[in-house]
C-alpha cells in the first residue's frame, strides 16, 4: 500500500517512486536506481533477508497471489459469447459460495457494491496503474478509499447478478471501468503468480 514517500517501504518491502506523475514500485533495488537516479533509502536493509512466505495459500513471488484458492477454471478470457461485449472479458473461477475473495496485490479500492449484471463487486486500483475487478460477490468486506494489501480477504464468493452458478468473475482492466480489459491471467503471471 502506498504510504505517500517514496523510498524503500520495509512494510511492503518495495521501493515507490514517482514517474509521470503516477506512482509506481518495484523489489529490485537497481530498478530503483535506474528509475531515479537515487541509490535508495538508507533505512533498507544492507544484507539480503530470508525470503517471505506467501500471505495466502495461492501466494506468489513478490507477495502477489491468485484471487480465490481450491478452483477450477470456467469462462475464459477472450472467450466468444452472448456477452454484452461479444467476449468474456474476465477469467471465472468456480467456487462454492463462501469462498474467501483475496487481493491480488497492494491497492486501494475505488468500487465495492452493486455493478448490475456483475452483481456485487470491488474493484481495486493497483500501483501499476491496472485495476482489478472481483464480481459476483455474496459479501463484501471492504468500502471505497481503503487500502489493502496483496492476498487480504475483501469478499466472498457468491452467485449475484448475471451468472448461472457460483463462481468469481476476475477482471482485470487499464481504467476502472468496462470495456478496458487485458487478458487478466497474463497480467497475474507477469506478477510472478503461478496459474
Amino acid at each position: 500500500m502506498f504510504r505517500g514517500r517514496q523510498g524503500w517501504d520495509a512494510q511492503d518491502r518495495v521501493y515507490w517512486y514517482r514517474s509521470r506523475g503516477a506512482w509506481y514500485w518495484t523489489g529490485h533495488a537497481w530498478k530503483y536506481r535506474q528509475r531515479t537516479g537515487l541509490s535508495g533509502d538508507t533505512s533498507r536493509p544492507s544484507k539480503p533477508s530470508e525470503p517471505s512466505k506467501p500471505s495466502a495459500p495461492s501466494g506468489s513471488a513478490r507477495g502477489w497471489t491468485a484471487p480465490v484458492s481450491s478452483y477450477v477454471y470456467t469462462a475464459s478470457y477472450g472467450q466468444r459469447g452472448s456477452w454484452s461485449k461479444g467476449y468474456h472479458t474476465g477469467q471465472d473461477f468456480a467456487v462454492p459460495t463462501g469462498t474467501t475473495v483475496r487481493s491480488v496485490g497492494p491497492g486501494r479500492v475505488v468500487t465495492a457494491g452493486y455493478g448490475r449484471s456483475y452483481g456485487y463487486e470491488v474493484v481495486i486500483r493497483h500501483p501499476d496503474g491496472r485495476y482489478t475487478q472481483y464480481a459476483h460477490l455474496s459479501r463484501i468486506d471492504v468500502s471505497p478509499g481503503r487500502s489493502v494489501s496483496a492476498g487480504q480477504r475483501i469478499a466472498r464468493s457468491g452467485a449475484t447478478g448475471r451468472v448461472t452458478g457460483p463462481h468469481l468473475h476476475f477482471e482485470v482492466r487499464t481504467t476502472p471501468y468496462f470495456g478496458s480489459d487485458i487478458s487478466p491471467l497474463a497480467y497475474l503471471r507477469g506478477h510472478g503468480v503461478p496459474v
